[in-house]
C-alpha cells in the first residue's frame, strides 16, 4: 500500500503548499509510470493479458475490432506487432488518461486539489483497474471541457473517440445532443 500512499501525498502536498511549475511535469511523470507499469493490478488484469495475446492472431479491422472496442484493440495490435507486452498497453492508456486528466484538473481554480480528489476512485480504481474505462472517461472529461467551451463538434468527435475505448460511452454522447436541444428550446433557433 505504501505506492498508494506515496503517490497520494505527492498529489495532496501542492494543494496545500505551493510548488515550483517543474513539479505539474514531474507528477504528470509519476502517474504515467504508477498507472502504467503496475503488475498484476486490476480487476481485469489476467482479462487483458488474454486480449493482447488474442488480438495477435486477429485483423487489424475486422468483426472482433468492431464488435469489441476499436481503439484499445488497435492499441493491443500495436502491442503485438512492435512484440509488446501488457506494459505496453497500459503505459498507452496511462498517457492518454493522465493527459485528459491533468488538462481536465488544469481548468480548475486548484488543478492539484482536483487531481488529489479524482486520485482514490478515478486513478486507483478506475485507471489502475479497467483499462478500457478509464481511456474512455478521460475522453470524455475532454469532450466536458468543449461542451463548456461551447464547442459541440470538437465535443462530439471526443465522445466518439471515447466510444471507440468504450461502448458504454454511448450514453454520454446524449449529453451534447440534450444541451443542442435545450438550447434550441430556449432560443428557437436551430
Amino acid at each position: 500500500m505504501f505506492p498508494y500512499f506515496f503517490v497520494f501525498l505527492l498529489t495532496l502536498t501542492p494543494s496545500v503548499i505551493e510548488m515550483p511549475k517543474w513539479y505539474w511535469v514531474f507528477l504528470f511523470s509519476i502517474y504515467v509510470a504508477f498507472i502504467g507499469l503496475r503488475f498484476e493490478v486490476g480487476g481485469d488484469w489476467f482479462q487483458y493479458i488474454d486480449v493482447l495475446e488474442a488480438s495477435r492472431y486477429q485483423p487489424w479491422v475486422g468483426f472482433e475490432a468492431l464488435l469489441g472496442d476499436p481503439a484499445y484493440h488497435w492499441i493491443n495490435k500495436i502491442a503485438a506487432a512492435l512484440n509488446q507486452e501488457i506494459y505496453f498497453v497500459n503505459l498507452c492508456v496511462a498517457v492518454i488518461y493522465t493527459s485528459c486528466l491533468f488538462a481536465f484538473c488544469q481548468k480548475l481554480k486548484n488543478p492539484y486539489l482536483g487531481l488529489t480528489v479524482a486520485f482514490p476512485y478515478l486513478t486507483t480504481v478506475v485507471a489502475m483497474g479497467y483499462t478500457r474505462q478509464a481511456g474512455a472517461i478521460a475522453l470524455e472529461l475532454l469532450a466536458l471541457m468543449a461542451l463548456e467551451s461551447n464547442k459541440k463538434i470538437n465535443s462530439i468527435l471526443f465522445f466518439i473517440l471515447a466510444l471507440l475505448f468504450h461502448k458504454t460511452a454511448i450514453f454520454l454522447i446524449l449529453v451534447p445532443i440534450l444541451m443542442f436541444l435545450f438550447d434550441v428550446l430556449k432560443t428557437g433557433k436551430i
